[in-house]
């Protein structure tokens, strides 16, 4: 028996303990919710040290068993849990696993929230809007998106699956920050939701140096910020709350220099072009065509949705969504 933390109370969690790794949790059972049926026996099981934001979400199996509605908040499922939805985080407290808080997310998050979630999850950062810089870095990503989809497939009972699946397509992996996250978006996304639809970027891609190169940089791969083997296109973003210290300023200036040498075409970008609205379409119109696709010039209906789209990517207030 245990309590099953669930959804944003979950997310919480990851976010706190942000030097976990997943996969140093014991899965629990697969098979239907084991939570407490009495206030008494909820009483005996006590939760971790996560500062949850108000009263911690759980799941049980029926309604019969919220049996105390002072202390947390919950939602009902009454069907069966694959392995790997939920992980021990001690012995009588189960987090949902960061694929399954990904799906549990998804009827309460808008669309372009919950693909800016799958970023992180799948990224190496956790999110803290109340920390300096908005972000603590991870070591590693807390899943990815072929282990979120593999869990998607071994739940078919559990609702909005669907809008999990789709949100999954427009996920891109390894962003090191909120910030290249929401440029991500911003350039990747379809029109529709507020993008520039430009297909085939990498975040923080390893390319392989030459002999040359490799002794000018020190190492013998190079990550740029967003990147495209095929198109040999390298976007660095340079953002005062990502680059801090001077030492990083002058590495990124090494690395660009180190890119052109190797035949890529670098583009370099600021917090400045980013926050407007304006600098950053000539930004897309530039990396569009540098990705080797056609750029067209956004319908007044495509412009407001690139406004809705940088507004809502902002917005931190949907984390703490039930």
């Amino acid at each position: 028996m245990k309590h099953y933390v669930s959804g944003a109370s979950s997310l919480e969690f990851w976010r706190y303990h942000d030097e976990l790794d997943p996969a140093q949790l014991r899965p629990c059972p697969p098979g239907k919710v084991d939570a407490p049926a009495t206030a008494a026996q909820s009483s005996r099981l006590s939760l971790g040290s996560t500062p949850y934001r108000g009263k911690p979400l759980l799941l049980v199996p029926s309604a019969s068993h919220r049996c105390q509605p002072g202390l947390y908040d919950y939602k009902v499922f009454a069907g069966l849990l694959p392995e790997g939805a939920y992980l021990m985080s001690s012995a009588t407290e189960a987090q949902a696993s960061p694929e399954m808080c990904f799906l549990q997310m998804a009827n309460k998050l808008p669309f372009e929230k919950l693909i800016q979630l799958g970023f992180e999850l799948c990224g190496t950062y956790s999110l803290r809007p109340r920390t300096r810089i908005g972000f603590e870095p991870r070591d590693s990503p807390l899943t990815s998106i072929a282990e979120i989809d593999s869990f998607l497939d071994r739940i078919p009972s559990y609702p909005h699956k669907a809008i999990a699946k789709d949100a999954l397509r427009h996920i891109l992996e390894n962003s090191n920050s909120p910030a290249e996250t929401n440029v991500a978006m911003r350039l990747s996304l379809t029109k529709r939701l507020g993008g520039n639809n430009i297909q085939g970027l990498r975040l923080n891609h390893p390319i392989p140096l030459n002999d040359a190169a490799a002794r000018l940089f020190g190492t013998d791969v190079i990550r740029p910020d967003f990147s495209s083997d095929l198109h040999k296109f390298a976007g660095e973003y340079d953002s005062d709350l990502v680059h801090l210290d001077r030492a990083r300023h002058n590495r990124d200036n090494i690395r660009r220099n180190v890119l052109q040498h190797m035949g890529y075409d670098v583009i370099v970008f600021t917090s400045d072009q980013v926050a407007s609205l304006d600098t950053f379409e000539i930004l897309a119109h530039d990396i569009t065509l540098k990705m080797g696709q056609r750029y067209r010039t956004p319908t007044p209906k495509q412009i407001q949705a690139k406004a809705n789209l940088k507004q809502l990517l902002n917005d931190d207030s949907f984390w703490s969504t039930r």
